[in-house]
């Protein structure tokens, strides 16, 4: 049960059974200094389909005592009625996810973590 289904919350409707489909891909490359990260996924039920990827990038300089990390992420969220087709019905939200972000090692003891995100959303649910 998601939020797209507040009738099923308020027990305005009859019981029923949903399944929802979910897969997941990633993989990531650091041969030496510089390294990237992939990754995509998928999820659905019957009146609703999220869908996204995300891209990151990395790298160890001076000694590793530096590591500053860039990534980006896309998301795609539909929801409808079920028995409904998307192009009859539907609301999407898609949101883009840009991040920014390093670790510092200032001793044998201690590290500093910095970083930021900026995220941007268009659309409702």
């Amino acid at each position: 049960m998601s939020a797209a289904s507040p009738d099923i919350v308020s027990t305005a409707s009859p019981p029923f059974r949903d399944v929802r489909h979910a897969a997941t891909l990633g993989g990531g490359y650091k041969p030496k200094s510089f390294g990237a990260a992939a990754s995509a996924f998928i999820s659905t039920e019957h009146d609703y389909l999220s869908r996204g990827a995300a891209l990151s990038v990395n790298g160890d300089f001076f000694d590793k005592q530096l590591t500053p990390q860039l990534s980006y992420s896309f998301a795609q969220d539909t929801i409808g009625r079920t028995g409904t087709s998307f192009d009859v019905f539907s609301h999407t939200l898609t949101t883009n996810t840009f991040q920014a972000g390093a670790t510092v090692v200032m001793t044998r003891e201690s590290i500093l973590v910095l970083g930021a995100t900026l995220g941007l959303e268009n659309g409702d649910q």
